[in-house]
This record gives C-alpha cells, structure tokens and sequence, in this order.
C-alpha cells in the first residue's frame, strides 16, 4: 500500500487547485447572501420575536434546496445517461 502524504499530492495538480478555489468562493457567496439577507431582515423588522421568526423561517428556505434537490439530482442522473456526463 502506498503512503500518503495528505493534500501535498493532490495540491500540486492544476485543476485541483482551481476546484478548491472554486469551491471557496461559492461558500463565501452564500454566506454573503445569507447574511445580507439576515441584516435586511433585522433592519426593516421593529419587532423582537418577528425578527426571530423571520430570520429562521429565511434560514430554514435558504437551506431547504441543498436539502432536497441533490436526492433528486442524484434520481435524475442515474435515470438519464446524457446527464452524467452534463454534471460531471
């Protein structure tokens, strides 16, 4: 068995380094987005437990799609050969 020498390997090909980047600058995008999204929320709401409300309810929406879509995309993409090879 070879011995691994953790991401060393792995962060000297090109394309690895460019899908972590990738990958980085999504993450920061959805955070900005969720906390832009929290910030107006608690800008335009005077009410206490209305904004509880309001930041939760936009929380539990924002994250309801990676919740419930990879499960179909994963249906999707065994069922249809073309697909694969769009998604990959």
């Amino acid at each position: 068995m070879a011995t691994s020498r953790g991401y060393s390997d792995v962060l000297k090909e090109r394309g690895f380094v460019y899908l972590l980047a990738a990958q980085a600058l999504a993450v920061f995008d959805d955070n900005t987005f969720k906390q832009l999204l929290v910030l107006f929320v608690t800008a335009s709401v005077t009410s206490l437990a209305t904004r509880n409300l309001y930041i939760s309810l936009g929380t539990a929406l924002y994250v309801l799609p990676y919740i419930v879509f990879p499960r179909t995309r994963a249906r999707w993409r065994i069922t249809s050969p073309s697909a694969a090879s769009s998604f990959s």
